[in-house]
C-alpha cells in the first residue's frame, strides 16, 4: 500500500514532529534527572519530582504517536519487509526498557516516600509499601541519569542512521 506523496509528506511530518514533542517532553524529566542526583531538601525534591511527572503525559502521547506514525510510514514504504525497520522498532523498546530501571523505577520509589503518586502507576505498584524518607538519598543513588541519557541518545541516534539509511 502506497499512499500518494503529499500524504506520505505529511505523515513524516507528523511523525517528526512527534519526536520533537517526545524529545522536549522527556528532556524536562532528564533534567530534573541530573538535578536530583545533589538534592537533599523534601520541598525542593517534591517541585522536582512535580515537574518531571508533568511532562509524562506529553512524551507517553509523543511516544504512542511516533510509534503510530512510524508503523503507517513503514507499511507506505513497504519497509516492514527490511531488517532495518524492525531493528529502528526493536530498539525503541529496548532503549525504553533499559531507562526504566536506571531512573523511572528508582525515582518513583523515592516519589512514593515523599508521599506522591508515581506518574502512570499502577494499583499495584501503589499497594507495595511506600520506602521511608530516611531511605531517600539511597535511592536517589540508585537512579542514573547519565547512563540514561547516554542510552536514550545513542539509542535514538541508532535509530536515526536506521531511518535515514535504510542499511539492510
Amino acid at each position: 500500500m502506497a499512499f500518494p506523496y503529499e500524504i506520505h509528506r505529511w505523515i513524516v511530518f507528523a511523525h517528526v514532529l512527534g519526536v520533537l514533542l517526545f524529545l522536549l517532553a522527556h528532556g524536562a524529566a532528564a533534567s530534573v534527572g541530573f538535578r536530583l542526583r545533589t538534592e537533599r531538601d523534601h520541598e525542593r525534591l517534591r517541585t522536582l519530582l512535580d515537574l518531571s511527572a508533568a511532562s509524562y503525559k506529553a512524551f507517553s502521547i509523543a511516544f504512542l504517536w511516533i510509534l503510530a506514525t512510524g508503523i503507517l510510514l513503514g507499511v507506505d514504504g513497504e519497509w516492514w519487509r527490511q531488517a532495518w525497520f524492525w531493528l529502528a522498532l526493536i530498539l525503541l523498546f529496548v532503549i525504553t526498557g533499559v531507562m526504566t530501571p536506571l531512573v523511572a523505577i528508582p525515582l518513583h520509589k523515592v516519589r512514593r516516600a515523599l508521599g506522591l503518586k508515581p506518574p502512570g502507576a499502577g494499583k499495584r505498584a501503589l499497594a507495595a509499601p511506600a520506602p521511608t524518607l530516611e531511605e531517600i538519598p539511597g535511592l536517589l543513588e540508585k537512579a542514573h541519569p547519565t547512563a540514561a541519557a547516554v542510552v536514550g541518545f545513542g539509542g535514538i541516534g541508532v535509530i536515526l542512521w536506521l531511518m535515514m539509511f535504510k542499511p539492510f
